[in-house]
């Protein structure tokens, strides 16, 4: 399938007869309030990425296509009002078109589902939810043809998972594709690390689901491939944290009658760090900061005016801004050690070490070498089995 990264302007145009937008991982949260803080109860952070659901929906409604979203709608697996209150609004708002919410893990409390009692807010028979293994017929809004066949799985544990997937049986359909939230083995997380655990990806390509013509994953907020190009992983609609520096965020535009999907990335907030020790002039500053979230990076041993960093930043257009330490964002071992480059986990052992070094007179370097292979020992016996944001 032929992939174009186009903007929101170019989506609101395209010329789509047959097909579907969808996006995953929206996690509606009232987090991030930004330095000038709240409108009301809502965060700024959080307007910011309704506002982005909202123009996904606005192209939904312009391309007259069916819009689903790949679960985790909201973050905390319960509601707060502002996100209820937005979510109420936009609902009400597109009662016009087919929303399809496929469940995720944080839309979840325990066992129940925390989004399927909000649909009957809009009273809108074309808007579903599916908490369980749901099946439905894409008819085309242009000639009123059966064009797919729509398998939703929501999310489940592997072993449910799988046992479902176990059961799909071939269709006479013009295509089949299934919308799923779970992770997939062999996927990448925004941290590089393979996921050793989840479905396997060959069912899809030499396994039982060959068949199957394409596979629309959430659930690892990062952007990739799957099944030898036969799916792809959504990414999250906007980055969620410093994780999620890169710019691959977004929704996509999924064209069935041409075989080609459009990757719709909106102007939005990024996480940037920058590092205290580089200069920038007002111009440079301005470019890399503007409307984003920053973190600055500092040497703990060196003395730094972080009011005065501050100010600057923020009169360069930045969002919001905070600050680390390099030793927690970097963790590099020093010289004589491994000379590899730790972050995450890894960062964490570079700081507890600092901790025990200074309080019992250790060497540092040794402390680190044994913490990353107990951790390395840790990731492989695990598998690092499944992300949770």
């Amino acid at each position: 399938m032929k992939v174009e990264f186009i903007n929101q302007k170019k989506a609101i145009g395209l010329k789509v007869k047959e097909g579907f937008v969808v996006c995953g991982d929206i996690h509606l949260y009232n987090a991030y309030p930004y330095n000038n803080g709240f409108t009301g109860v809502f965060s700024h952070r959080l307007l910011d990425l309704y506002n982005v659901l909202r123009n996904t929906c606005l192209t939904a409604r312009q391309l007259n296509l069916p819009l689903i979203l790949n679960g985790d709608i909201i973050t905390t697996g319960i509601f707060d009002y502002p996100v209820e209150r937005l979510l109420s609004d936009l609902l009400i708002e597109f009662r016009d078109i087919t929303i399809t919410i496929n469940l995720g893990n944080h839309d979840l409390d325990g066992d129940n589902s925390v989004i399927e009692p909000l649909i009957n807010i809009s009273s809108a028979p074309n808007h579903t939810v599916y908490s369980k293994p749901m099946i439905w017929e894409y008819i085309s809004q242009h000639d009123q043809l059966v064009k797919a066949r729509f398998i939703f799985v929501p999310y489940m544990n592997d072993e449910d998972t799988n046992k479902y997937l176990d059961s799909m049986k071939k269709e006479k359909y013009v295509k089949t594709i299934v919308f799923i939230h779970n992770s997939f083995m062999g996927s990448k997380y925004a941290n590089k690390i393979k996921s050793k655990s989840g479905i396997s990806q060959t069912i899809f390509t030499t396994g039982k689901l060959k068949w199957v013509d394409m596979v629309v994953a959430s659930h690892i907020h990062k952007y990739q491939e799957l099944c030898d190009g036969k799916g792809f992983y959504t990414s999250s609609l906007m980055p969620v944290d410093f994780g999620e520096r890169r710019r691959e965020h977004g929704y996509h535009v999924v064209d069935i009658k041409e075989n080609k999907r459009y990757f719709v990335i909106p102007n939005t907030p990024r996480f940037v760090y920058v590092d205290a020790d580089e200069e920038y002039d007002d111009k440079e500053l301005k470019r890399k900061v503007k409307n984003n979230i920053i973190k600055i990076l500092y040497d703990k041993n060196k003395a730094i005016n972080k009011e005065e960093i501050k100010t600057r930043v923020l009169s360069a257009g930045a969002k919001f801004v905070a600050f680390k330490t390099k030793a927690n964002q970097y963790g590099q071992i020093k010289k004589g050690s491994s000379k590899r480059n730790i972050s995450g986990a890894d960062a964490i052992i570079s700081s507890f070490t600092d901790v025990l070094a200074d309080k019992y007179g250790l060497e540092k370097e040794r402390l680190e070498k044994i913490g990353l292979r107990i951790l390395e020992k840790s990731i492989k016996k695990s598998g690092m089995k499944t992300q949770r944001r």
